[in-house]
């Protein structure tokens, strides 16, 4: 995969890793952590939602699906109650 960035905001965003299913078991690891590092009375700060966004913009339109579903498995492990 070509990619000239590595992270978004400090967060990395593992295109250097080649195998596919590690790289989107990361990226939504990173992206359920900015959750729960963001979530409180049941919500997600202002700043979480942008950071959550900004980086899921930052993978390519054809891997969004799938990490889509690799987040909401991680996430729902980890507590939160996503569909």
């Amino acid at each position: 995969m070509q990619n000239e960035k590595s992270e978004y905001n400090g967060f990395p965003l593992f295109f250097d890793i080649e195998d596919v299913e590690l790289r989107r078991r990361n990226q939504a690891v990173i992206l359920v952590n900015i959750l729960e590092d963001h979530f409180k009375d049941g919500k997600i700060s202002k700043k979480g939602a942008g950071l959550h966004v900004g980086y899921f913009n930052e993978i390519p339109r054809e891997d969004r699906n799938e990490l889509l579903k690799e987040f909401v498995r991680q996430a729902n492990e980890r507590g939160f109650k996503i569909g």
